[in-house]
């Protein structure tokens, strides 16, 4: 396997350098390089590998392929970034440009001679390399770098210190690509608009739908067409990146996009700052799960949102029409529950035009027991109780059992589900299912422990009301789930070996977040060294390999 790593490591830097033809430094200074690609440093970079090969429980042979690393990289400035710029120049043709940091350019050449053969010395102090194959470049040293470029007037000037060409990516992440989306020839980008338009076009040809749900299908995919159009025309810039939190110990990956000063997708990210949440209970850390949303919708996704629930009301009146005759109801009974169907729809149409969107949900285990909480904002809060009382007095047998109490300003209603015998034991026999509505807020939880697990939550959420938090946060915590998991299939050996890994840790979290930027948005997923170490004990298992001892 390692003479596999010495190989493939010795053409991944024969393929720094010469897989594709270069570009110009000057070309790259003279516009913005459709790609930038930056490493940190190969110091940087090992560290990391070496990090995830431990984590991975293959530390001897992490530190087998660092050790192997280090020796085939010897002839680089190890502490220092390498970079790489991506451009499309002007007869449409991706052109490159590369540079390394080289402490022994000659000793390095010699190291790769079986796959670019001997370099030939040519005017202005270059080296030809690769001149009998069909890809041949050029190389110039300059201080403690190395450039390359496919033709030699391309290496006429090149700068004393190339890092600042990375745009401080090196200073960030591990490892990251940038796209510069607006380096994309303007032709392009139209005929990718023109494709788009022509697909959704072709797409609602060839849906059978009926005239009403074919009006509000155009309206939502005119809206989503208008926002990939957005994204195609206005973006301008997409980032991902790679780094290995050394203290914390956590692996983060990370995408970024920003739109174009003053363009309208621009202004689609202008509304808002990090904002108090009313439902910020929904991050607590003794959640197994959670997500928590706090943001302001656009007008676009309003529009659409509101179309579609116009859809759902006009679909739903139908359906009580025809239900209704074949209830049994009066005439007057079915238009008082039409008329409560509407009350209800109509605290959703005015929820969601105030754009708000602000709530979450979690998940709560233990051995034998389940828990779910949902709640968030809704714009009349007062008219969907009122709503909900009205649907309980029009059943035949009321399910609600209404007004029990009111905790910290929320109404809970409650009433008991059964279910198949497989879910009692962790739902509860029956399950208990309580809602809860507010001035402006409205729950629902249920499981065994349905009312504690709400309570909870709007304790955490009365206490933390002034917590200004991100527009969206999801954790996952794997140790509850893996503890309950073990407790639903005591002999599971996958499920056994991945528990031991977390054994004394609380390393055991993936978090999902977005945050704002100016004119842009930023996703992060973040992962815990436990997470790593319990998908190295599946796989392991999944291999066939023993489990490690309890």
């Amino acid at each position: 396997m390692l003479g596999t790593f010495s190989r493939g490591l010795q053409c991944l830097l024969t393929a720094v350098l010469a897989f594709l033809p270069l570009s110009s430094l000057a070309e790259a200074q003279g516009k913005p390089p459709l790609i930038v690609v930056s490493v940190a440093s190969v110091d940087h970079l090992l560290g990391d590998l070496n990090f995830l090969a431990q984590a991975g429980g293959g530390g001897e042979t992490g530190r087998q392929i660092v050790m192997l690393a280090n020796a085939l990289t010897a002839r680089l400035q190890k502490d220092k970034p390498i970079g790489l710029h991506a451009s499309i120049l002007e007869n449409g043709q991706p052109s490159l440009f590369a540079f390394l940091p080289v402490k022994d350019l000659p000793l390095l050449l010699a190291t790769l001679k079986d796959q670019v053969g001997e370099p030939k010395e040519v005017d202005g102090g270059l080296l030809e390399i690769a001149s009998d194959k069909p890809m041949q470049f050029y190389l110039k040293q300059k201080g403690g770098w190395v450039f390359a470029s496919e033709t030699k007037q391309n290496l006429q000037t090149v700068p004393d210190d190339p890092t600042a060409l990375l745009d401080g990516l090196h200073k960030k992440y591990a490892l990251a690509v940038r796209v510069n989306v607006h380096a994309i020839p303007q032709e392009t980008r139209n005929m990718a608009v023109t494709q788009m338009r022509q697909g959704f076009a072709e797409g609602m040809k060839s849906r059978e739908l009926d005239l009403r749900s074919q009006l509000v299908a155009e309206k939502l995919g005119k809206n989503w067409l208008k926002m990939l159009e957005m994204l195609v025309q206005d973006a301008g810039q997409v980032t991902l990146g790679l780094d290995i939190d050394a203290k914390t110990r956590k692996t983060m990956l990370e995408a970024e996009l920003t739109a174009l000063e003053g363009s309208a997708l621009a202004s689609q990210f202008a509304p808002g700052r990090d904002v108090p949440s009313s439902f910020a209970g929904f991050l607590s850390r003794d959640h197994a799960a959670s997500l928590h949303l706090n943001f302001t919708s656009t007008s676009e996704d309003i529009d659409s949102l509101l179309a579609f629930v116009a859809l759902v009301r006009e679909v739903g009146l139908e359906g009580l029409d025809k239900d209704g005759e074949t209830s049994g109801r009066t005439a007057s009974e079915r238009e008082k529950v039409k008329a409560i169907y509407v009350t209800l729809m109509d605290v959703l149409k005015e929820s969601v035009k105030t754009g708000k969107v602000n709530g979450g949900a979690a998940l709560d285990v233990g051995p034998d027991s389940v828990s779910f909480v949902a709640g968030g904002f809704v714009a009349d809060g007062d008219k969907l109780s009122q709503g909900l009382r009205d649907l309980n007095a029009m059943a035949k047998t009321p399910f609600l059992k209404i007004d029990p109490e009111t905790y910290h300003g929320i109404t809970l209603h409650s009433l008991k589900v059964p279910l198949p015998n497989q879910y009692k034991v962790a739902l509860g026999d029956p399950m208990h299912v309580v809602l809860g509505t507010g001035k402006q807020a409205f729950f629902l939880a249920m499981g065994k422990n349905a009312e504690v697990a709400l309570k909870k939550v709007i304790d955490a959420s009365k206490d933390q009301a002034s917590r200004k938090t991100l527009p969206a946060e999801v954790v996952v915590a794997m140790k509850p789930v893996l503890q309950f998991s073990l407790s639903q299939a005591p002999s599971d050996p996958n499920i056994a070996a991945a528990l031991r890994e977390l054994t004394g840790s609380e390393a055991d979290r993936i978090t999902l977040t977005a945050t704002r930027l100016e004119r842009g948005i930023g996703v992060r997923l973040s992962i815990d060294e436990g997470i790593l170490k319990v998908f190295a004990a599946i796989t392991r298992l999944s291999a066939g390999a023993p489990a490690a001892s309890p």
